[in-house]
């Protein structure tokens, strides 16, 4: 089922200049889609316009089969925003203040919205994080309040703007198994090439157009349209695509684990 359709979506800066150019883009529910593109392509402004924090200028945006303007879609609460910057997101006293904002404003009664929090804060892996002060958590720690920010409001569809970005090896890892683990329909935006061979279904290259959408494997794989925009293919892919390996190229270190572990079978069988 399509839970979020794009139609000819366009968007122009006060100065005219377009920002997004006839956009047509579907995201199926339960489905995570990476949006990869160079720097100004336009990641960033098509998550708002998803989210109706910016109104097109043309075309349209459905949600559940129905148009969505600016208005309904802040105040309905079904899609929830991840700002690249946790410190844009991050505004109040406590931790347990800035989760419970959202569904305060929802109209939840303040027992409910209690509940929330301590649900919240135990799905992102901080359950004692209540009465901290979010300016005072590391980078990866903010990012997981503002998620549970996010999460308390129960959305349906989870907009993330390069949700790695500036975290560690380790705090990278865990974000991704997070978000792996919620279920929910996502749409990211990222220029990690690693996450998105990770965690993506499907991989749209975006540079003010759609230039592609397709399966990762078909996407990341394809040097000539990624290198064309700026981007290579993720690490894995590069090192079998220089290897000329047969059959299908793996694109995360698990793939390529079980790349060898095959091929170390069919010689195994050749020697015997």
């Amino acid at each position: 089922m399509t839970v979020l359709r794009l139609s000819k979506v366009s968007y122009a800066y006060d100065d005219d200049s377009n920002a997004l150019d006839e956009i047509d883009l579907s995201v199926a529910g339960g489905e995570c889609v990476a949006v990869i593109g160079p720097n100004g392509a336009g990641k960033s402004t098509l998550l708002r316009v998803m989210a109706g924090l910016l109104a097109p200028t043309a075309g349209t945006v459905e949600m559940m089969g129905k148009k969505l303007d600016r208005k309904k879609t802040a105040a309905g609460g079904n899609i929830g925003i991840l700002f690249q910057d946790p410190d844009d997101q991050l505004f109040m006293p406590s931790v347990r203040e800035d989760v419970a904002f959202g569904p305060l404003n929802q109209g939840l009664g303040t027992e409910e919205a209690g509940k929330r929090v301590t649900e919240a804060l135990r799905l992102v892996g901080l359950p004692n994080f209540g009465e901290r002060v979010p300016h005072h958590l590391s980078y990866g720690e903010k990012k997981r309040v503002a998620i549970a920010g996010i999460l308390a409001m129960r959305p349906k569809i989870l907009l993330l703007d390069e949700p790695t970005a500036n975290l560690d090896p380790r705090g990278r890892a865990e974000l991704m198994g997070l978000i792996g683990k919620l279920g929910c329909t996502v749409v990211m935006a990222t220029h990690d090439m690693e996450t998105a061979a990770a965690m993506a279904d499907r991989v749209c290259v975006l540079n003010r157009k759609v230039l592609a959408t397709g399966e990762k494997r078909e996407i990341l794989t394809n040097r000539k349209l990624l290198e064309s925009n700026g981007l290579e293919m993720p690490t894995v892919a590069r090192l079998f695509a220089e290897m000329d390996a047969d059959g299908e190229m793996p694109l995360t270190v698990g793939e390529a684990a079980g790349w060898m572990a095959k091929r170390n079978e069919g010689l195994d069988r050749k020697e015997k």
